[in-house]
């Protein structure tokens, strides 16, 4: 996990800031890589990755839209594409999606689910475990590949709010500092 924290001269080090652009680059590089695992795993997937699969659904189906059930929703959403990744048989792949899940999940952090992303995504998964069990490599893909983007967009519709509410604080705080003087 590289980028999250940023040293600043004389001041420490810092969590560091995402941009918009940079969770589009991120999630693009997500995409391409869970496309090809998803495929994978639909030829590869064993049975106890199947069973996996089903207990993580199951728990996703018990969290209930309340915020207080956010981190475990992110928690076991992270799980589902690890194995996904898993599931595929390449070690390299798996590898490699995890490190891209550890940033994602610290940028997931960030944002606030409404009620509607939490059943949303569950259907989604349930969706992709479907392709892959039916062994769909193209349905799974198509299925993973729009998941991916929502998320995307969803993430860099908070990101570009947060831009806009500094940015405009940042342009009335000298103003109120000169009507005070």
């Amino acid at each position: 996990m590289t980028g999250l924290v940023e040293p600043r001269s004389r001041r420490g080090y810092y969590v560091s800031t995402f941009s918009a652009e940079q969770v589009v680059d991120l999630y693009e590089f997500q995409k391409i890589l869970e496309v090809h695992a998803v495929q994978l795993a639909t030829k590869n997937a064993t049975p106890s990755h199947l069973q996996e699969f089903d207990r993580i659904l199951e728990d996703l189906k018990k969290l209930t839209s309340d915020l207080t059930d956010h981190a475990d929703a992110v928690k076991l959403d992270m799980e589902i594409h690890g194995l996904i990744a898993r599931a595929s048989g390449n070690a390299s792949l798996h590898q490699v999606m995890q490190n891209v899940l550890d940033t994602v999940m610290w940028l997931v952090s960030v944002e606030i689910s409404d009620k509607g992303a939490l059943a949303a995504a569950h259907r989604q998964h349930q969706a992709i475990l479907h392709m892959i069990k039916k062994k769909d490599s193209e349905g799974a893909a198509a299925l993973i590949r729009t998941h991916v983007e929502s998320a995307q967009e969803s993430l860099v519709k908070v990101l570009q709010a947060r831009d806009k509410i500094r940015n405009a604080v940042l342009m009335a705080a000298p103003s109120k500092r000169r009507a005070s003087g």
